[in-house]
């Protein structure tokens, strides 16, 4: 599976594939070079759900404007298929 920016991350992602949706984010999105994403997302612990149950504080203190808007992506994807499953409720 090719993982790009357009992906909805999915609940049962490994660490690797968070990750590559998050340098994937940061090099569109955020406008920073690929070493850079790279870096930045390699700092992601944990794997699918923790990037839907990571608070907003948590993602800007991490990763600040960048963290805010990848949390606000989230909350839009969290609906689709493959994201949250629809018994489990996250409250931000």
């Amino acid at each position: 599976e090719n993982i790009t920016v357009a992906s909805t991350p999915q609940w049962r992602w490994s660490n690797t594939q968070c990750r590559a949706w998050l340098t994937e984010v940061l090099i569109v999105y955020g406008g920073h070079p690929a070493p850079i994403a790279h870096r930045l997302a390699g700092g992601f612990r944990g794997w699918g759900p923790n990037l839907y149950m990571k608070e907003w504080k948590a993602w800007n203190s991490w990763l600040g404007a960048d963290g805010q808007a990848i949390f606000a992506l989230l909350m839009e994807e969290h609906g689709k298929e493959g994201a949250v499953p629809k018994e489990v409720e996250i409250e931000h």
